[in-house]
This record gives structure tokens, sequence and C-alpha cells, in this order.
């Protein structure tokens, strides 16, 4: 994968880290931000509600989860595709 510069990616992933500042997150694009939320509440994986960010239409485009990794959040973000 090559490395890109920035907040967006074309691959699927995300990954943002601050230096110095105790902000970053992993975000994992997906074309369904709500399909993708219920198959994780199956496994116990839920949406930070505060977090939901929605588009003009009401679909979501970005929401954190309750879980980390190393102290990332993990976001779902929704692919522009």
């Amino acid at each position: 994968m090559r490395q890109r510069v920035g907040s967006k990616s074309d691959a699927g992933f995300e990954f943002l880290h601050a230096p110095n500042e105790n902000l970053g997150y992993f975000g994992i694009q997906t074309r369904y931000p709500e399909r993708a939320l219920y198959q994780l509440a199956k496994q116990g994986i839920h949406a930070n509600e505060a977090t939901i960010v929605r588009n003009k239409t009401q679909a979501i485009t970005s929401v954190a989860l309750n879980r980390d990794i190393a102290g990332f959040n993990i976001r779902l973000v929704k692919s522009e595709i």
C-alpha cells in the first residue's frame, strides 16, 4: 500500500495519528455503515451514539465504535464509491 499524507485514503483503511497528542483513530471504510453496525452489534461491538455524523439524507457517513486498539479509536467511514 502506498503511503498517503492526510486524513483520507482510497485503500479502504484510514489511519490518523497526531504527534504528541492523545488523538488518533483507525478508520475502516465500508459502503454500508448501517449494515456494518448491525453485524458488529451481534458481536457486542456498538456505535458511540455521540460520534455519529450524518449527511443531508440522514445516512451515516462516520461513526466511532465502543472499542479501541492500543489507545486508537476505531471508526467506520462510508466509502465514496
